[in-house]
């Protein structure tokens, strides 16, 4: 640990107690600095595996940019740095997240997801390698109590069943974490909260940093953190920004905006566009009816803490894109070839 600059850097697993099945459950938990720390001096990225303006970590937008290029050339970005850069050594550091589950048995009630952050400052290409991508913790699902997998389990004697048992004895060190409303989707928000603290201090406070590029120190680089968007599929989506999972019965199809599901196929509707603003006064009221016609969901959604772009008030509600193997190659492709075929 003290070779590879890994003292006070291992995983934690502290205990929170969910706030709807009031299960207690660990949370596998990475510190958020180490882990950016950790890709900002990878030593597998080269020079041209960065993308600044004009070659220069420092280095502003350009006033007038003429070109769409890489996550820095966005709206999200631009303006973003237009609000937060005000002072000298002053930098804007895009990180997207990651967040998808894989089944860990072969029962699907047993899933492990993963929250995983990258750095804007590297290329389209360089955030396509598997090492500019790390973990910054886990979310486990929790089976039901008398659940099959949950007794398979206990049978199995699995280490993760003999912490559980071993932890059950300490009840006085439970974090009791905050939510509101009956639904399993809230425990879900509360793990991912949990897993989230060390990055929504980050976006808050920022962090200094000596960037060596090209041969050339550059120090003093103050970076401020925001995330331009969550790399997800449509299932996850739906449960970050808290919208119904179900779509041919509710009464908005979709997680960005307003539209009526019976309107869906209007293209030329006027699209009005969900705000956190808006949706976080509903749920803090309690206005549970309204929230329905809208199809969101009563909780407390983790990612409201977070700092997106600043370009506008949508927050978690626009930073969740459409997942292109189900919504386009396995979705509008494929249904426009049945049509095709049928009629």
């Amino acid at each position: 640990t003290k070779r590879y600059n890994m003292e006070g850097k291992l995983p934690s697993r502290p205990t929170i107690r969910l706030p709807t099945s009031k299960s207690k459950v660990m949370i596998t938990l990475h510190d958020v600095k180490a882990v950016i720390q950790r890709l900002l001096t990878d030593p597998r990225n080269n020079p041209e595996d960065f993308e600044f303006f004009g070659g220069d970590p420092r280095a502003p937008p350009p006033q007038n940019l003429d070109y769409v290029g890489h996550l820095n050339t966005g709206q999200a970005y631009l303006q973003t740095h237009a609000k937060l850069c005000v002072e000298e050594g002053d930098q804007v550091l895009a990180v997207p997240l990651a967040i998808d589950g894989a089944s860990i048995s072969q029962l699907h009630s047993m899933e492990l997801v993963a929250v995983k952050i990258a750095l804007g400052i590297l290329t389209k290409d360089a955030r396509k390698k598997e090492y500019n991508w790390a973990s910054i913790g886990y979310i486990e699902k929790v089976p039901e109590a008398d659940g099959r997998s949950r007794a398979l389990s206990k049978e199995a004697n699995h280490l993760e069943e003999q912490d559980r048992i071993s932890s059950q004895d300490d009840s006085d060190s439970d974090h009791y974490m905050p939510g509101v409303g009956d639904k399993n989707t809230q425990d879900w928000h509360a793990m991912v909260s949990k897993i989230l603290e060390g990055f929504v201090d980050l976006c808050e406070t920022g962090f200094m940093w000596d960037h060596f590029y090209k041969g050339q120190l550059y120090e003093n680089i103050k970076y401020k953190v925001f995330v331009p968007f969550i790399r997800c599929d449509n299932k996850e989506a739906d449960t970050i920004c808290a919208r119904y999972q179900n779509r041919s019965t509710t009464n908005q199809i979709c997680r960005y905006c307003h539209i009526l599901t019976r309107k869906a196929d209007q293209h030329l509707a006027v699209i009005v566009y969900k705000t956190k603003t808006e949706i976080q006064n509903l749920i803090q009221k309690g206005k549970t009816t309204r929230l329905k016609e809208l199809s969101q969901e009563y909780l407390i959604n983790a990612f409201y803490d977070l700092r997106f772009s600043l370009a506008n008030d949508r927050s978690i509600h626009g930073a969740c894109p459409a997942d292109m193997l189900h919504s386009v190659l396995l979705g509008i492709f494929k249904y426009l070839l049945s049509i095709f075929y049928e009629m």
